[in-house]
This record gives C-alpha cells, structure tokens and sequence, in this order.
C-alpha cells in the first residue's frame, strides 16, 4: 500500500478549520508503526463550535423535508461508495484489520436499492 500521510481539518459550519489548539493527533498503521495520518487535537471549544453550527443549521435541514433529507443521504451513501475502495484501504490501514471484515463495514454505508434506510433515516431527523 501507498504511503497515506495527510493531514486533516475539522469541518465546522461547512469550512474546513484547524483545531484552536493547534495540535494534531497521529494515527499509526499497527501493522508497520507508520504514522497514516495526522488528525486536529479538538479542544472543548471546537466542539462547542461544532455545536452551535449544527444547531444553526437545523433549520434548514429540517426545512427541506423528509423527501430532500432522504435524497441528502442517498447522495451521501452513492459517496461513500465511489470511494469504496480508498475508504477500505485507510481503514485497513488505520485498524489493522483484515480487508474481507473491513469490507462489509465500508460496503455497508452504501445505498440500498430502495432508498427506504435513507427515507427512514430523513424521518428520524424531522
């Protein structure tokens, strides 16, 4: 497998942000002890920054409907399969476990030919 290291930022009211404690924490391959990535050291308060987005947002997505939140998902999960394969390698790298188990959890996410895990989940969220 490739060398994977990147860094990451934090996504807080739709920005791409760095943590205000300016730290990052290494995830290590445990089969190689390569360090794969480097995440933000999140401090209280970028969580109440989070927080407050999300709840500033709320009205919006609930504005939407049960119809465009189910959509929201369905595009969210064809995503997450697009990259199927990237996801796979990162978390097998990430955990250490076997591909065939890390597998169904990555293919799990996807969408289901009906669209009604989506539709019950838009629900969910009104």
């Amino acid at each position: 497998m490739k060398s994977m290291v990147k860094s990451a930022r934090m996504l807080i009211g739709g920005e791409l942000v760095e943590s205000e404690s300016g730290e990052f924490v290494s995830s290590i391959d445990p089969a190689t002890e390569e360090v794969i990535g480097k995440f933000p050291a999140g401090t209280a308060r970028d969580v109440e920054k989070a927080v407050e987005a999300a709840e500033g947002s709320w009205e919006a997505w609930n504005g939407i409907g049960v119809a465009g939140r189910a959509e929201a998902l369905r595009r969210f999960g064809e995503l997450i399969m697009e990259r199927a394969d990237e996801l796979l390698e990162v978390e097998v790298r990430d955990t250490g476990n076997t591909i065939t188990p890390m597998r169904g959890d990555v293919k799990m996410y996807g969408p289901p030919p009906s669209g009604k895990r989506e539709m019950w989940l838009a629900a969910q969220s009104a």
